[in-house]
């Protein structure tokens, strides 16, 4: 068996601690991030085994950053038959190579287990809810699609995407707190929104993903996720009038397997708290300012717009999301 050093998450983080000036010189396949991460070999199709849970009732909700994901598992978590889960603030649940299977693997007399089991968790916690279906959201996990749908062939997927102008306007918001070169954060909020939309395009044609128009949200649409999730009640419960409600997700059980996992992870969150509080801003705001409403028509200026028309792979990827003839 070869190893990785993806495979093992206390080797990245330090690499990336002990090198973090570290930059790709080379335009590569990457996925979920800004800083253009290269995609990993366990999240592509081709994982390992399914576990013994088969992913019933289990929706992942992914899509580019700033798409609108966060609006999407905010409607599901209101269903009376769905329980959201999330272990960050922002309502999120990023899939690790680690958090699904039955390995019985134990490392450092079981302080760390490789495999969490966190979709049996999950499974189990809905059940004793009295609910059918569970849902977890992170933009990042449209890059790890293979891993999920091959450790749950069940599970069902919403893809949310957005024009890419717009999620552009909203990514270069983001960056434009920490960077001040305007055609590096150009190049970066461009090459996000085209590598993740890349990486959902892969399962297009997957009866198991289906593929959501923020712009197109609507009683009828919200119809058609419901029924592709295979919920019976096609109705929601009624909460706060806003989007956002508030109402922080139940977050996935910690047990042994993962006490020292969540340790680490809380001090290397620690050394990012400052990026993280202003991601979780401008999460807040996208919500707030409502991401079914466009701002490329009055925001985008001349010089962004030669940008998109003079990239093909852009102009392609918004004619095949539907957003250009």
């Amino acid at each position: 068996m070869t190893l990785a050093i993806e495979h093992v998450p206390i080797l990245s983080w330090a690499f990336i601690l002990m090198f973090p000036d570290y930059k790709l010189t080379k335009r590569m396949e990457a996925c979920g991030s800004l800083d253009q991460t290269p995609l990993r070999a366990w999240m592509k199709k081709g994982s390992p085994a399914a576990s013994s849970y088969d992913g019933t009732g289990a929706i992942f909700i992914v899509g580019c950053g700033h798409s609108g994901t966060t609006h999407v598992i905010d409607m599901l978590s209101r269903h009376p038959e769905i329980k959201a889960f999330g272990n960050l603030p922002n309502k999120e649940y990023s899939v690790t190579p680690h958090s699904f299977g039955d390995s019985k693997l134990r490392f450092m007399a079981g302080m760390i287990r490789f495999q969490r089991q966190d979709d049996l968790e999950f499974y189990k916690s809905t059940r004793r809810s009295g609910k059918t279906h569970w849902v977890v959201k992170s933009p990042s996990n449209v890059c790890r699609l293979g891993y999920i749908l091959d450790r749950l062939p069940n599970a069902r997927v919403i893809v949310i995407v957005r024009d890419g102008r717009d999620v552009f306007l909203s990514l270069r918001e983001r960056l434009s707190e920490s960077l001040d070169d305007d055609d590096e954060i150009d190049r970066l909020a461009l090459n996000r929104w085209v590598d993740d939309n890349n990486q959902a395009l892969k399962w297009r044609d997957d009866p198991r993903v289906l593929f959501v128009r923020m712009e197109e949200l609507s009683s009828q649409e919200w119809d058609r996720i419901l029924s592709h999730i295979g919920v019976v009640s096609k109705s929601f419960n009624n909460k706060d009038d806003s989007v956002f409600s508030g109402q922080y997700l139940e977050t996935p059980p910690k047990d042994s397997s993962v006490f020292s996992e969540l340790l680490w992870y809380m001090f290397v969150r620690t050394m990012r708290s400052r990026d993280e509080i202003q991601h979780n801003r401008a999460r807040s705001d996208q919500i707030i300012n409502n991401v079914t409403t466009s701002r490329w028509h009055d925001e985008l200026n001349s010089r962004q717009m030669v940008l998109f028309r003079s990239n093909p792979e852009v102009m392609s990827l918004m004619v095949s999301l539907g957003y250009l003839n």
